[in-house]
């Protein structure tokens, strides 16, 4: 059986390398990003909201949190609400007591279609007056900071920085697709393929169209969107797509 190269950031390459064994899948866990995190701390004044783009970054701002004063912390959960990427992010934020709100689609086009993100101008929530959050990475993609920076008081915060891993030399004959979660992940890793002498005509599995469109760009004959960064949708993807190579064979 062909491995299928995990290149995502921890934890969430063991989750899916989890839900892979038990999928039937053999994953090749090598993320290409490290996350490390920036030093950072809490405005002064309390927001109304809180835009969460990552796991990384919920797990850093709640670093912070857990070592503030008790009444700074109790007039967060208080005050504000969180507005979550996706449901694991979202979860961690539940399980420190804030309010949290997330969307169905698990993305930046899908918190922008949230009604509390979405100007009063234009029907829906948000006050030019309302005071939010925008936690996320550095040099990490700037759609919900462009779209919102002048329809409210924002505050961007980064808290962490990507940096690219040291990988280990890869058989890539022996590896049948490779999962991407980002566009700074997949530079790394595209870079590594072909180091390892790797063929272009691997299946790259990525997250969304924006990545998928990336690895086409980059070279790669196949690319699949797996439309959610989520371990569920990416095995989801990679079952199907190993079905459709195995009934082409038959062919």
């Amino acid at each position: 059986m062909k491995k299928v190269w995990v290149t995502l950031t921890e934890p969430s390459a063991r989750r899916l390398a989890s839900l892979m064994t038990d999928a039937g899948l053999a994953p090749l866990v090598a993320p290409a990003t490290e996350i490390l995190p920036l030093p950072w701390e809490l405005p002064s004044e309390t927001p109304k909201s809180l835009i969460c783009l990552s796991q990384h970054a919920a797990a850093a701002f709640l670093r912070t949190f857990e070592q503030c004063p008790a009444e700074s912390q109790q007039r967060l959960l208080a005050q504000s609400k969180v507005i979550a990427v996706g449901r694991r992010t979202a979860g961690l934020f539940q399980y420190a007591g804030f309010a949290v709100l997330k969307p169905d689609n698990e993305s930046s086009e899908g918190l922008l279609a949230l009604r509390e993100l979405i100007p009063q101008s234009q029907g829906g929530l948000l006050s030019v007056h309302d005071r939010v959050w925008l936690l996320s990475g550095k040099e990490g993609r700037n759609i919900i900071y462009d779209a919102l920076v002048e329809k409210c008081d924002l505050t961007r915060c980064d808290l962490y920085q990507r940096h690219d891993a040291t990988l280990p030399r890869l058989n890539t004959s022996g590896i049948h697709s490779v999962v991407v979660g980002s566009i700074h992940g997949l530079g790394h890793a595209a870079n590594h393929w072909q180091q390892c002498g790797g063929d272009l005509a691997v299946s790259i599995v990525t997250p969304s169209e924006r990545v998928q469109q990336y690895a086409l760009k980059l070279g790669f004959k196949r690319s699949f969107n797996a439309q959610g960064s989520a371990p569920e949708a990416f095995v989801r993807c990679l079952k199907d797509h190993l079905d459709f190579q195995a009934s082409d064979a038959g062919r």
